[in-house]
């Protein structure tokens, strides 16, 4: 009741006081706390000023006349009082904070409007919004204060928003700590708000923030010696989600597509998994290439992130973009023999055909790596088992010259040509009885192999037996086949 009936009086008192210590007029104790001492002959002195103005207003927001013990403050909140004359006393006397506490409220918001309006005029005198306390800019130190509408006024005054200080803290990386002090309290619109002033202002969300920490004398564990300093890099991402503040996180996940169209890509080079799965549904292009011509899925591919992999499926990654050797995620998987990933790709549509500028298919590796199963696979998704590399090989007579024998028999019962000859000459039939595969030889020629057939160097399967066993069987089809090859 004493508050409200005098309250007009009292603002405009607290109004000219507050104006006053803002500019050192009242010499009292509180003078180190709104004004800063300047050093006229400084050549940035401007800058100081500046600095001095955003410190009147930090402390502006933290002065408490009603709890504080300094003599200065209580004799200031006393001459408050005496303003107003109190005309219940008892009411007073029950509870004589009441009054002092809706006086610090004002006092406070004067006393930062004051501040804020210097900050005001002395930016709009041509001062650089970049100035620096102990390595702390100026954008840094209006962040501390929690202020959104100093962050913005500094921002629109160029203020750089990507400053390292000393500590290796950029603006964005402070924001996003001093929000997660804010959680769950009636701060924490507002310090999203100030994350995303500076995310528009081209705060750097890639940026990685460098922290140091004091490595100590671990043979003197008493005097905890510093002996060095060891450094951890983390991305605002990753300090996001340490913070659990998921509406952050989404934030600069959005804005990594906007800034950096590589960025999911050069999560995967680094191994970052959280972030790259984060990036995915943030509308990122999820087909955009490296400098070797690599997708993310190809990526994804060759270091095995299967469930990457799947997420990059399900989001629409193209599955058959080549890379500059022109390898697909398809001929990665089945190039590294990794069966589970070749399947993935293989059921979700990867076309099992395209070649590599080597002139191979993933039909092909598969056979290098002598993966049964695989081969399998891929001809069960229609993969060309007549298709011929660069030396005329089909994957018959490349798995003949292995040796593989259940891949070989796969391979005829797909309808492998078990009488194609390669730019030597040499047939899978060759091949089986030079190696002395007994069993191949045999499948080889009940499916219709020609023993007759010579390589370039004039020899048939006949000249190239190693058994006598297989020399019968190779003799006893020359016969069927109506012509008996010399010896």
């Amino acid at each position: 009741m004493i508050y409200k009936k005098h309250g007009p009086m009292l603002l405009k008192s607290l109004s000219l006081i507050v104006v006053l210590l803002s500019f050192g007029s009242i010499q009292t104790a509180t003078e180190k706390t709104f004004k800063q001492p300047l050093k006229p002959k400084h050549p940035h002195r401007s800058e100081q000023k500046l600095i001095a103005a955003i410190d009147r207003f930090a402390a502006a927001s933290t002065l408490d006349f009603s709890t504080h013990d300094d003599a200065s403050f209580l004799d200031i909140s006393s001459k408050i009082q005496q303003m107003i004359k109190l005309e219940d006393q008892q009411t007073a006397l029950q509870d004589p904070k009441v009054t002092l506490k809706e006086i610090n409220k004002n006092v406070n918001l004067e006393a930062q409007k004051a501040a804020f309006n210097s900050i005001k005029q002395i930016l709009k005198s041509g001062t650089s919004a970049n100035a620096k306390k102990n390595g702390l800019s100026a954008l840094q130190l209006a962040i501390l204060t929690g202020s959104l509408e100093l962050v913005e006024l500094l921002l629109k005054y160029k203020a750089n928003p990507n400053h390292v200080a000393r500590d290796g803290t950029t603006p964005l990386a402070m924001a996003l700590n001093l929000r997660a002090l804010h959680l769950g309290t009636t701060d924490e619109k507002v310090s999203l708000k100030i994350i995303e002033a500076l995310i528009k202002a081209g705060a750097k969300v890639n940026m990685a923030i460098t922290t140091k920490y004091p490595e100590f004398d671990s043979t003197d564990p008493e005097t905890r010696k510093v002996i060095g300093f060891s450094q951890i890099y983390r991305l605002p991402l990753e300090i996001a989600i340490e913070n659990h503040d998921t509406e952050s996180a989404e934030l600069l996940e959005k804005n990594y597509a906007r800034q950096d169209k590589h960025a999911l890509i050069n999560a995967i080079t680094k191994n970052d998994l959280v972030l790259a799965q984060g990036l995915i549904h943030t509308g990122i292009d999820l087909n955009v290439k490296d400098k070797y011509g690599d997708t993310a899925l190809i990526l994804a591919t060759q270091r095995g992130y299967i469930a990457l992999v799947k997420a990059l499926i399900a989001a629409g990654a193209k599955l058959d973009l080549k890379n500059m050797l022109g390898e697909t995620a398809l001929m990665q998987a089945t190039l590294k023999n990794n069966t589970t990933l070749a399947q993935t790709l293989i059921t979700a549509g990867a076309n099992v055909n395209l070649k590599s500028k080597f002139n191979i298919t993933a039909i092909f590796a598969a056979i290098l790596h002598n993966n049964s199963e695989l081969v399998q696979d891929l001809i069960k998704a229609k993969a060309n088992v007549n298709f011929q590399n660069s030396n005329g090989q089909t994957v018959l007579i490349l798995a003949a010259t292995s040796n593989q024998t259940t891949i070989s028999q796969n391979l005829i019962k797909a309808g492998a040509d078990v009488n194609h000859q390669d730019n030597f000459g040499n047939t899978a039939l060759i091949w089986a009885a030079g190696n002395n595969n007994l069993t191949l030889v045999q499948d080889l020629i009940k499916n219709g192999a020609n023993v007759n057939l010579k390589a370039l160097t004039g020899k048939t399967a006949l000249n190239y037996a190693q058994s006598k066993e297989i020399k019968e069987i190779l003799e006893t089809a020359a016969q069927a086949q109506h012509a008996k090859p010399k010896s």
